[in-house]
């Protein structure tokens, strides 16, 4: 986290629980039987839809943006359910680009002596031709890349945004 805010981010503290159609790949979504509020209705299995919606809400603030949070995320994957130690990192402002949030995940992976390679990849989430799988040795953990305009169009957000996502149980 320090190593986060130490690049000019600002930490984001969202909610572990969610509502179902705001998760990516809600086929994986692990879904409370018993909820209270529609809007509290699953667990989230990652980080990006809340801080795409934290951006929609901030539009009229002075741009660049860029913040993070890291947390638990949690998916499905049949009857076993596993829980991911995820940090998230997203930057808004007329030249946020894959380039600019690689070269923030090499500095924060290279402070803890970690080294990584992007793989291209696509990802529904993400432009394609502008998203990566961040691998360490031959283990993928993580995706990083440039927002696609098709969700900033949704969220109402006019400016580019660039983010990556990484399960930080590795270093833990």
């Amino acid at each position: 986290r320090k190593a986060v805010v130490a690049m000019g981010f600002q930490e984001i503290f969202g909610h572990i629980l969610t509502d179902k159609s705001s998760l990516i790949g809600a086929e994986t979504a692990i879904e409370l039987e018993n909820y209270m509020s529609e809007t509290y209705s699953a667990v989230r299995n990652s980080i990006l839809p809340q801080l795409i919606d934290v951006l929609s809400k901030n539009k009229h603030a002075e741009y660049p943006q860029r913040i993070f949070e890291e947390g638990i995320i949690a998916s499905r994957a049949g009857n076993a359910i596993s829980e991911t130690h995820s940090l998230t990192m997203m930057s808004a402002h007329a030249k946020a680009d894959f380039t600019e949030q690689k070269q923030h995940l090499n500095a924060l992976l290279s402070s803890a002596g970690v080294q990584f390679t992007i793989q291209p990849a696509k990802h529904h989430a993400f432009l394609n031709g502008r998203a990566g799988m961040i691998m360490i040795g031959k283990k993928s953990v993580g995706v990083m890349g440039e927002i696609s305009p098709a969700i900033l169009s949704k969220f109402g957000i006019e400016m580019p945004v660039a983010a990556a996502e990484i399960d930080l149980s590795f270093l833990i």
